[in-house]
Parts: C-alpha cells; structure tokens; sequence
C-alpha cells in the first residue's frame, strides 16, 4: 500500500490533476506537509490551501477501514486549530470490494452529549473514466486505470498513447505510476506489455523503480526456468519407472505427467510401489 499512497501523491501533487480542483472547489495554490503526531496516522495522506484560502484535506484508502471516519473527525479537529480553519474533506477509496466504509457519525453518550459528523467518500473505481480520459492532465488520465467499469485493455490503450506523447523523463514518471497503480487491478503485466508493443523507449536501467522490476523479472524467471527444469526431470523418471513396471503408457497418460507440476509429480511417484496399474498412480 505504501508505494500506491506515494504513487496517488506524486500524481495529485507533484503530477497535478483537475480531479482535485473539481473535488476541492478551487484550485489548489499550496501544498502542506501536516505532521499529526497524535492521530494514528502520523502524517495526513494530502493537504493544500486552495486559492479561496480555504484547506483541502485527502485520505486514501485501499481497504474498507470502519475506524477512518474516526481518524478523519480526528484530522479535521486538528488542521482547525493549526491553521485556524476547517478543511473541505474527501476520503478517495481504491478497494476491490465496493465501499461499504460509514461517512456520517450521529452518536449520544451517556451525559446526552450530540456528536454529529460526516464526509464525502469517492471510490475511485466509479470515476467517470471518459472524463479523465479527456483530460488535458496525464494525471488525470493514468487515474482512469482505475475504473472497474470501462474495459481496461481499451483503456490502458489510451493512457499509453497519451504517455507516449511526453517528453522522455515524463514519459518515465507517467509509465512507473501506471506500473503502479494498475496492480490495483492486476494490470501490472498487461502495462508491461502495452508499454513495449507501443515502443515506449524505457530503458530500465535508468529509473529506480524499473530497475528493480526489470531484476525482479530476471529472478522469477530463473526461478521459473529451474522449476521447469526440476518438473521435467521428475517427469522422465516417473515415465520411465511406470514404463518398466507397465509397459506401454497412453498418450493421455504421457501428457498428464509431462504437463504436471513438481509437487504433483511428487506424489504420483510416492504411489508408484503400491499400485497395480497406470490409473491407480495418476487418480
């Protein structure tokens, strides 16, 4: 989650959208690094002043989290008496499961104390993904990967044909964040894909951040390619045990075992020494 969070900052703040603008009601004219060492959360995920002098506040959130309309009346309290006004408040929700998160407190204690409050929650998977699409922000358009309406392979097609349009180290930002967030909705490889049939010159060895996905991919698959090896080995021991106790194996037979994972293969050769025919090894 940690590397998603900085992903979305990077794009609202650094990258710039008119998402904010249009959640916020104003544009955005300063950022605000808050530290709240009393609240859980050290630091609130996104702060501005927006050019009505207003504060805008922004929560991320992956998972439905039942104590964040708790935490949000506890940075609201907290960036009032900081800087002597109460912030517009949003929580941006990216989980899998629909948000079910509440967004209103009504409670009575037992002095009869009213306690009421809420705050405007948005899941990000319902974001009109045309809309950002059209955008003239490329933060705006890698947010649409996120939409679990629209087709995604149409629509990672048009965010890279929007990147490919960048200059070289946009061009780099804007693929790592897609990289990013697109695992969201496991799209990680299908991006990966997108990005070299599109010829997005990439070199990853001068990012960070593809670097260590380009070595990662290196180890997987040398991790792969000696699994497969162990499979294959194991598999023609297995036929040749079965051929000298059975004679002669089926075609059906052969494809089972050669297609069968290490584990798999393991065991059917575990029942080799007690079995009386072929189907008593590979039921």
């Amino acid at each position: 989650m940690q590397n998603f969070d900085v992903a979305l900052k990077e794009i609202f703040q650094t990258i710039g959208t008119n998402l904010t603008e249009k959640l916020a009601g104003a544009a955005p004219v300063e950022w605000l690094n808050v530290e709240l060492p009393e609240t859980r959360n050290a630091r609130a995920d996104f702060v501005c002043r927006l050019a009505t002098g207003l504060l805008f506040h922004m929560e991320f959130a992956s998972y439905n989290d039942v104590e964040l309309i708790w935490r949000m009346l506890d940075y609201r309290s907290m960036l009032r008496r900081k800087y002597g006004t109460v912030p517009r408040q949003v929580v941006l929700y990216m989980g899998r499961e629909p948000l079910r998160m509440p967004h209103r407190i009504e409670e009575v204690d037992a002095n009869g104390n009213l306690l009421i409050y809420q705050t405007q929650m948005l899941d990000l998977g319902d974001l009109d993904a045309e809309e950002l699409l059209a955008s003239e922000k490329i933060g705006d358009v890698i947010l649409a990967v996120l939409n679990r309406h629209a087709d995604p392979k149409s629509t990672l097609h048009r965010i890279l044909g929007r990147i490919v349009e960048l200059e070289p180290e946009q061009r780099m930002r804007a693929c790592r964040l897609l990289v990013i967030l697109s695992a969201k909705r496991n799209l990680g490889d299908t991006v990966i894909e997108g990005v070299k049939e599109m010829g997005l010159l990439i070199d990853p060895m001068e990012d960070t951040f593809f670097r260590r996905l380009y070595e990662k991919g290196l180890r997987e698959g040398e991790e792969k390619g000696r699994e497969q090896g162990r499979g294959q080995g194991e598999a023609a021991i297995l036929l040749r045990m079965l051929r000298r106790k059975f004679g002669t194996l089926s075609a059906a037979s052969e494809d089972r075992i050669n297609s069968a994972a290490p584990d798999q293969l393991e065991r059917w050769s575990d029942r080799l020494f007690t079995a009386t025919d072929v189907d008593d090894v590979l039921a």
